[in-house]
């Protein structure tokens, strides 16, 4: 407890991201000696990471250098700022994380954990033979482990899972290991290629990390070696968290380093033998302190004192959920604990392969055919959850394989071949997780199959209900969704005809009104994805968004014709709405989910526009959870105030579109606030949303108006 509260003032007092977040829960300085733990705000990864430069303690740490180090520097021994080993890491979610060690915490961290992890090299005069078979560049937690082992205790040997599998062999084989480290679902071809007789090899001990043992892997390990199994939970945050020893049935929190919680959706502990979320108050880093830090894991709690002492199960990542369609047309999702319960004895590795919310289909790796008694569990699965599957297939395969990037285990995976698409939306967080964002309950009107199509289809879907229906509405002018869906068809129609290249954005520059609505889905309906360019923006900000993003047209509005072609110059094409041929296409190509639909630049506050990619899937994905949260259908009004190339302008046209709702525009920027307050009722705006900034100001100019 004194570690915490010497912790815990660092923050407040060096730390001006931790200091805002415990003030904004009535936390003052004088409170630090005797607030509870459990008081304290939750920290996600996001937010730590977003506000890196705020919460780091050393003012010379900036993410963007680390950013910019990382890419250029993959030696893991190199240190940033020649003092800090810094550890990077996705964990599959792709929001990327940075952790700076400073020396002094990186050897008490591998001092304090060695003696549990390691307790057969005490004694030993020499160096312990030690075979890595990981991840081997890069500042990741393996390579930069391995290259800064301690080399009085270990003689290592370097393998990559990259690596030809002969020369695998033929190195594990001449050096002899006594020590074996590797993930837990790569330590399973070790044990294998030892059983068909190609590796002969016998370590003493193994040690796995990364991603969950399974009973059956754990067999065949013992089965191949009957080696001492040291089984270690960590993390980027936390090298060393919990590790279950030989013998042991429970993981042990490395109590010296960490305070670990297993809580409810509430962020109270839960009861021993429950299972929760994890969070971590990292005891040792100061540079970034880690403070009630979600880490996204469902565990077990067992013993519990000051913190948890012990973890019964460790079940995975929260996020790898698998989608389904409930039969009352909800969606739903199966968990990763309950997922396991499908692993059935002799189960070695498993995968889960999501092609839709109807349509899944269950690899496993295993001796023994269990097709049948597979099945039957994951349809017992479904009938607990009320869902249906229309398609479901499970096959017996020989291998399971690894995820290319980051050489583990996705328990569950997209089809194949929408690997390389959706690698398109890395930096977008909504298409990451976009198995929970499926998870929004009955009352959303997306159905679990518009959930796995695209912007298009839903559109026409909607258009087709009520094509008489105002989409949208810009003072007394009204388009209807089957006048949008038109004039959407004319610019893809367009598009098509001049035989644009899908791979390249199409530019569209265009003010705040109904023009833009068809210029937009018509890139979409095409098969493209579309550059917003507002009008209000600098032109020089304008260049730069075109020069990176490379579009061949650009699509604009009437009033932007002659903006468009001075941006344009001799680079680009330009097009124009009201000189498009009004003929719709002859054919339609088909859009995947994981298609592109839109590259939104950043505001470049902190240096150049960053261009990020949102999937089909992520908006619609968006859309659908915005319905949910808010009851949106076709009875209501969204304002449009914002520009159409920012995040929040993206959430309400299509919050709007794809809910059949009338969107209703808005121009702050010409019409100012005054008159706001009487647009409101005459639009009959039921959803309104305005940035703080925008909303103080309106506030000032109301007097008695009702809404």
């Amino acid at each position: 407890e004194r570690r915490l509260r010497e912790l815990l003032v660092r923050a407040w007092n060096h730390s001006p991201f931790y200091r805002e977040i415990f003030m904004r829960e009535g936390i003052r300085e004088r409170d630090l000696p005797y607030v509870a733990l459990e008081h304290l705000p939750v920290v996600s990864k996001s937010d730590l990471m977003v506000r890196f430069d705020e919460a780091v303690t050393d003012r010379r740490l900036r993410k963007s250098d680390l950013e910019a180090w990382v890419a250029q520097d993959t030696d893991p021994l190199s240190l940033f700022l020649d003092e800090y080993i810094v550890l990077h890491s996705s964990s599959g979610t792709q929001i990327f994380s940075y952790v700076p060690h400073t020396r002094k915490a990186w050897r008490y961290l591998t001092a304090t954990a060695a003696p549990q992890l390691l307790p057969l090299a005490q004694g030993i005069e020499r160096p312990l033979r030690s075979a890595f078979f990981m991840k081997s560049e890069g500042h990741f937690v393996a390579p930069t482990s391995i290259s800064l082992a301690s080399q009085k205790a270990h003689e290592v040997l370097r393998l990559s899972i990259s690596d030809p599998i002969e020369e695998i062999w033929a190195r594990l084989n001449a050096f002899q290991p006594e020590r074996l480290t590797s993930y837990a679902s790569t330590l399973l071809w070790l044990a294998e290629w030892t059983l068909q007789g190609r590796l002969r090899i016998a370590p003493r001990s193994v040690l796995v990390s990364a991603d969950r043992l399974t009973p059956a892997m754990r067999e065949k390990v013992k089965k191949a070696w009957n080696a001492e199994i040291y089984d270690l939970y960590g993390a980027a945050e936390s090298l060393y968290i919990a590790a279950r020893g030989p013998g042991h049935d429970a993981f042990h929190v490395f109590t010296d380093l960490n305070l670990l919680e297993v809580v409810d959706s509430t962020n109270r502990m839960v009861r021993p033998g429950e299972r929760g979320r994890v969070l971590l108050t990292s005891l040792v880093h100061t540079t970034l302190p880690i403070i009630r830090f979600d880490l996204n894991d469902i565990a077990v709690l067992g013993k519990a004192g000051f913190g948890a002492e012990t973890l019964l199960a460790l079940h995975g990542k929260a996020h790898h959920s698998l989608p389904l369609r409930l039969a009352n047309g909800g969606v739903a999702a199966l968990e990763v604990h309950e997922l396991a319960q499908v692993e059935l004895p002799g189960v070695e590795k498993m995968q889960f392969v999501h092609r839709s919310p109807i349509e899944v289909e269950i690899r496993y790796q295993s001796q023994h055919n269990l097709d049948s008694e597979i099945e039957g569990a994951f349809r017992q699965l479904l009938a607990q959850k009320s869902a249906v599957m229309e398609t479901l297939k499970v096959r017996r395969v020989e291998r399971v394989f690894n995820d290319h990037a980051t050489h583990k285990l996705r328990v569950v995976t997209p089809d194949e071949e929408m690997v390389a698409a959706i690698s398109l939306a890395a930096d977008d967080v909504c298409s990451s997780s976009s198995a929970s964002a499926l998870s929004i309950g009955a009352g959303s009107l997306f159905a679990a199959a518009d959930l796995s199509g695209s912007i298009d289809r839903r559109f026409s879907e909607i258009t087709l209900r009520h094509p008489e229906h105002p989409a949208a509405i810009e003072g007394d002018m009204q388009l209807s969704y089957g006048e949008l869906h038109q004039r959407a068809a004319q610019v893809s129609g367009e598009l098509l005809r001049r035989g644009f290249d899908p791979a390249r954005p199409v530019a569209v520059l265009c003010g705040h009104g109904l023009e833009l609505l068809p210029l937009i889905l018509g890139v979409v309906r095409a098969g493209g994805f579309y550059v917003p360019l507002d009008p209000y923006l600098p032109t020089g900000r304008l260049k730069i968004i075109l020069a990176d993003a490379r579009p061949e047209f650009v699509l604009a509005s009437a009033a932007q014709r002659e903006a468009a072609a001075t941006l344009a110059a001799e680079q680009h094409t330009v097009l124009c709405l009201d000189e498009m041929e009004a003929s719709p296409p002859q054919w339609m190509p088909t859009l995947a989910p994981a298609a592109p639909a839109c590259l939104l630049y950043t505001s470049g506050t902190t240096g150049i526009p960053k261009g990020v990619v949102l999937s089909h899937s992520a908006i619609l994905a968006r859309a659908a959870r915005y319905a949910a949260d808010y009851g949106i259908n076709q009875a209501d009004h969204l304002s449009l105030l914002q520009s159409f190339a920012v995040s929040a302008g993206i959430r309400e046209i299509y919050g709007a579109l794809l809910t059949g709702a009338t969107l209703a525009f808005y121009d702050v920027r010409t019409r100012g606030l005054g008159e706001l307050a009487q647009w409101l009722n005459h639009a009959g705006i039921t959803v309104f949303y305005a940035v703080p900034t925008i909303f103080r100001l309106f506030l000032e100019t109301l007097t008695d108006e009702i809404f």
